[in-house]
């Protein structure tokens, strides 16, 4: 089971510390924009100004209880985000990237009432590519080595 908790905001707590372990594995650095390994005092500055910041939302998405993903929400438009996200480097190839994918889109058109969700993945990132593929989002743009993906809320 999918849940999601709002990260604790405490720039030294246990999601802080997760959260920048998982920034520094070697394939997370390698498909991420910033590929430098992130100095622990640096990704402090960072949460704690994220975990505070008006129009972000971040997020640890927990898989049977367990700390599986980080999702980050950064507001774009009145109901539009850029999504963010980093699978817990345990999980990988293990099928979960794309129900954990679905999920937080859920959440974000639910919880947040967003009515459209962003995404710019580099061009070499392939898995990636097929996750956000799998859960629906389409392809708008490509620029400076990223391809920028929507996902639409459907309407009923």
């Amino acid at each position: 089971m999918i849940t999601f908790k709002i990260v604790d905001p405490a720039p030294d707590s246990q999601d802080s510390r997760t959260v920048w372990e998982w920034r520094n594995d070697p394939v997370t650095r390698h498909m991420s924009l910033t590929t430098e390994l992130i100095p622990w005092e640096s990704h402090r500055r960072w949460y704690e100004k994220s975990a505070s910041a008006a129009g972000t939302t971040l997020l640890i998405a927990l898989l049977d209880g367990a700390p599986a993903c980080m999702v980050r929400f950064d507001n774009r438009a009145a109901d539009a985000a850029e999504l963010h996200i980093n699978l817990n480097p345990a999980l990988r190839g293990k099928r979960h990237g794309v129900p954990i994918l679905a999920a937080a889109c859920a959440y974000g058109f639910d919880q947040l009432k967003l009515g459209s969700i962003l995404a710019n993945i580099k061009m070499e990132n392939l898995p990636s590519l097929k996750i956000f593929e799998h859960a629906g989002f389409v392809r708008q743009a490509e620029h400076a080595g990223l391809l920028t993906y929507k996902l639409t809320r459907l309407r009923s």
